[in-house]
């Protein structure tokens, strides 16, 4: 198994700073990848809630007015491809349909080339709620109802990109002519990722893609839905092993175990709570049961609690974790990370040398 971090670059101490001491340490201490999230608008309520780095008592401290900072995710990639060697740097996920697919691809390809072939694109559709204000802000809503029609058809047009001299494509949503765009990435295939839960977003990851990026899942559905994914990949002739499973959850690792879970459950009923997402009409049942599920999968307890977090999941088919720090500095956010490499990664047999 390999692990992640998600990158400081929204939440209680979000700043540029911040980012690049997170991406030095991650490198130094043995971390496999770095990762961000997307969003255009994002305001203050909303980062109170729902961040990628920090706790609720970081906010208790916090001075002034909350500043809904969160910096462009594809362009935080590019600061850190400067200041590490060798961790993969992903999204998760960018959300494909606010994109331009051609302007997309060029700039994943240029991060490709910065990072030398370390890239990783994850893509999504959006939640519903934050989906709207978004396409609102662009002055774009006629793709808000197709939005996964949208995604198939960008992602076929992005392979075109990276993989063809010119671009020619005609589709639902967009029409290209001759379109010559470099460069194109290191990676012969640059893989892209799916973020979301479904029968058609299966099919479309078991079809076209090379792995599914999901959250807070528990392990033994977990397993359930990943051998069913790799059951219609081989329905369309292709490989288990084309595949690779993402999994997201928060991490609080502490001597204290019983601290621990309380500085994550603290998280979780609040970002649950916020804006009303308990009681969304719109809430599948799906994202109802990721929802109620957070604080019992998360990776919250003392060294030994979590290693055996780790080893459910790893039992349930995970090939790559990606940790949210949950943290009140970004000291406290680095000894964290330095704790779950000690007592977690190294203990791990199934660790993928770094």
């Amino acid at each position: 198994m390999k692990f992640g971090v998600k990158l400081p670059h929204t939440g209680p101490f979000a700043s540029a700073e911040a980012i690049a001491r997170t991406a030095v340490a991650c490198e130094e201490l043995g971390y496999h990848s770095l990762w961000v999230r997307d969003s255009l608008t994002r305001k203050p309520m909303d980062v109170k809630f729902h961040f990628t780095a920090g706790s609720m008592a970081a906010w208790e401290r916090h001075e002034g007015p909350i500043v809904p900072d969160m910096y462009e995710s594809v362009s935080t990639l590019c600061y850190v491809a400067g200041m590490t060697s060798r961790m993969e740097l992903g999204s998760s996920v960018v959300i494909l349909p606010l994109r331009h697919p051609v302007w997309l691809a060029k700039t994943y390809a240029t991060l490709d080339r910065f990072c030398g072939g370390r890239s990783i694109l994850g893509v999504g559709i959006g939640s519903p709620p934050y989906a709207k204000q978004e396409f609102a802000a662009l002055g774009e809503t006629r793709f808000m109802g197709r939005r996964g029609a949208v995604v198939d058809e960008w992602i076929a047009i992005m392979r075109q990109t990276w993989e063809q001299d010119s671009v020619d494509y005609d589709g639902q949503f967009i029409t290209i002519r001759d379109a010559v765009v470099y460069p194109k990435p290191v990676q012969d295939r640059l893989p892209i990722v799916y973020g979301g839960m479904g029968d058609a977003v299966m099919h479309r990851i078991a079809r076209d893609l090379d792995g599914w990026y999901i959250q807070w899942l528990p392990p033994e559905r977990l397993a359930r839905e990943w051998a069913e994914l790799q059951g219609l990949a081989a329905g369309y002739g292709r490989a288990p092993s084309e595949l690779v499973l993402y999994t997201e959850y928060w991490m609080a690792i502490d001597e204290d175990g019983d601290r621990a879970r309380a500085e994550e459950q603290a998280i979780s009923r609040a970002s649950f709570d916020y804006g009303g997402t308990r009681d969304m009409p719109t809430l599948t049942p799906e994202q109802r049961e990721i929802f109620e599920h957070a604080s019992r999968v998360s990776l919250a307890g003392n060294g030994q609690e979590v290693l055996e977090k780790v080893v459910e999941y790893g039992d349930a088919g995970v090939d790559h974790m990606v940790l949210r720090p949950v943290a009140d500095d970004v000291e406290h956010m680095i000894d964290r990370l330095t704790q779950f490499k000690e007592q977690v990664m190294d203990r791990y047999p199934g660790t993928v040398a770094a």
